[in-house]
């Protein structure tokens, strides 16, 4: 039977595609089977990469004060992401990629059963759905996988390009706001 520490031997071990070779380490999820909330991200940034734990640099420091403003406690979550390896000079995993890590993801969720998914950008959403992000950004949505029966939503974040270009009269305050309001719209507070 799987368990948590079983996935995270088998991430640690991986070497099914290119990735592991340019990698610091694999980032195995984070959080506890159960978790109300499963939250995927594209895949590891420079933080991450180098202490091994998924959301700890910049976008995970967004994430906690995003959670916060939503009500949504952080222990209420499971943390993970598509891709285990960090690709080179953080671009978009490549499709091949992304078909060595799904396994791991799959895995999880199926031994975390949330209630809800999370996809944190494109490249999650696109496990789920053949919609593009910024068509169903803030929106629900009823998945059924064998690995993912449940209910999915989508937070769009700004793109590579936008961060780095001035945000062109959208103050990162309003973002951050739009995010939370999203989550706590879509999913209440943990109370």
């Amino acid at each position: 039977m799987d368990n948590l520490d079983q996935i995270t031997k088998d991430i640690l071990s991986c070497q099914r595609c290119e990735l592991r070779q340019t990698a610091t380490r694999p980032v195995v999820g984070n959080g506890n089977v159960g978790a109300k909330y499963f939250l995927i991200g594209e895949a590891p940034g420079r933080e991450e990469d180098k202490s091994g734990v998924p959301f700890v640099g910049s976008a995970g420091r967004r994430l906690d004060k995003l959670l916060e403003l939503a009500n949504i406690d952080i222990n209420d979550c499971y943390l993970s992401n598509v891709c285990r390896c960090r690709p080179p000079s953080n671009r978009t995993p490549r499709k091949k990629e992304i078909q060595a890590c799904v396994d791991f993801l799959w895995r999880e969720i199926k031994l975390v059963q949330p209630a809800v998914i999370i996809t944190l950008g494109s490249t999650p959403l696109s496990l789920f759905c053949p919609y593009g992000v910024t068509q169903v950004h803030g929106t629900i949505m009823d998945i059924d996988r064998d690995e993912a029966k449940r209910q999915t939503a989508t937070i769009f974040g700004r793109t590579k390009k936008q961060k780095r270009q001035p945000t062109r009269n959208i103050k990162v305050a309003r973002i951050e706001r739009d995010y939370a309001s999203v989550l706590s719209e879509l999913f209440g507070s943990s109370d």
